[in-house]
């Protein structure tokens, strides 16, 4: 996988996690249905509105599946967490390479 595409994946986990914490603190979503009826409605926004690279398309589909299926009790906080710090661990910093 490119560095670049790397980056965007990683940019797009933490702008899904401050979208989700956002809307915990200013809006009702609180509870694990909630959180999944706003995520997959911010993906979709996402998605729709081309707002992040091509290669990161990808990844939208995935996690939208992942919430369809996951059940209306699933952690989608801990699922965007887990996988925002393994593309993190997985990028190379510039003063690494």
């Amino acid at each position: 996988m490119r560095q670049t595409e790397l980056d965007g994946k990683v940019h797009f986990y933490c702008c899904a996690l401050l979208a989700l914490r956002f809307a915990g603190k200013y809006q009702a979503v609180r509870s694990p249905m909630a959180q999944t009826i706003f995520l997959t409605r911010w993906l979709s926004n996402a998605s729709s509105k081309r707002l992040f690279p091509r290669d990161v398309e990808q990844e939208i589909v995935w996690l939208r599946q992942r919430l369809r299926h996951g059940g209306p009790l699933m952690n989608s906080e801990q699922l965007l967490l887990t996988v925002y710090e393994q593309a993190r661990r997985l990028r190379v910093t510039p003063a690494q390479a």
